[in-house]
């Protein structure tokens, strides 16, 4: 019989690749962007950074009616094109958005095992529940932390309301335990673990923590004493996401370190599958592949 309850989950990069996910969001937005405002792509690029840079976070669906040139709109134009940036963004984004191998069936597997799976991710909290719906995911989650959603920005707010996002489903209810984060309460605060730990009432030995940022996710783990592994499946490839990498106006904090080094003094998995061992539990008898 395990000595574990509880796993705490990443979601950027632990559940999905989120490089891939964004990357194919703009290739499908940023040419409609372009056609709708009669801009170049490069200007399109520049200005969706400093609109990213205002939001200080690149999280923010309806960053397109907050751009120069679309806030020299009508306020029903602007809504138009923000409308159609939104849909276009999801819609190629949802292409890319799956699972990494294994992430579903284990999930499962976990589930039926007696272990509560709780997510915590610094995503806003809307963004948060539409991914983990669209990737079969939230069905296996018991609870989930995540940020607040973004605060009105004065003249250049959103023109659209966080109900008319593509894939939007609400968050109430739909876990037994919710949490909206603070900004002092993101990742790598402690902050998250602890309200998770308290939730559920489930003392830090008996609690795992898996992410693919030794900073971010492992070491406010280990600090309150939980188990902490490295999923190093996770780590990011910039070649394979020149758009995302063209817009962000700032880097992620793992990628002013060397992930492997940091990662060097906690244990890792090269496969989400690979918990199940980690956990003490009993393997399927064949392969935890997703159907």
């Amino acid at each position: 019989m395990t000595e574990y309850e509880l796993l705490i989950t990443d979601v950027d990069n632990t559940l999905y690749d989120f490089g891939l996910f964004f990357e194919a969001g703009l290739e499908k937005m940023l040419p409609a962007v372009s056609d709708e405002l009669g801009i170049a792509h490069e200007r399109v690029v520049a200005e969706l950074r400093d609109a990213f840079r205002a939001r200080n976070s690149i999280d923010f669906p309806f960053v397109v009616g907050e751009m120069a040139t679309t806030l020299s709109c009508e306020r029903d134009e602007r809504r138009r094109i923000t409308d159609i940036a939104a849909r276009e963004f999801w819609d190629g984004a949802l292409r890319a958005l799956k699972t990494y191998p294994g992430v579903l069936a284990t999930l499962s597997h976990l589930v039926h095992q007696g272990i509560t799976v709780v997510a915590v991710t610094d995503a806003p909290i809307h963004e948060a529940v539409r991914r983990l719906h669209a990737l079969s995911v939230d069905k296996y989650i018991a609870g989930l932390a995540a940020t607040e959603w973004f605060k009105p920005a004065g003249r250049t707010s959103s023109v659209i309301a966080v109900g008319e996002m593509p894939g939007y489903h609400r968050p109430d209810h739909r876990f037994k335990q919710l949490r909206r984060l603070a900004d002092d309460e993101r990742k790598p605060t402690t902050a998250a673990y602890a309200w998770v730990l308290d939730a559920f009432r489930v003392a830090p030995s008996r609690a795992l923590v898996v992410g693919d940022s030794p900073q971010r996710d492992l070491a406010p783990a280990r600090a309150l004493g939980i188990r902490a592994v490295w999923a190093r499946y996770g780590s990011r490839n910039a070649d394979r996401e020149p758009l995302l990498q063209s817009v962000v106006p700032f880097e992620p904090p793992e990628a002013r370190h060397r992930q492997d080094g940091a990662a060097a003094d906690f244990e890792a998995v090269d496969s989400f599958a690979e918990l199940v061992d980690l956990l003490g539990l009993r393997q399927l008898r064949f392969p935890l592949e997703d159907a």
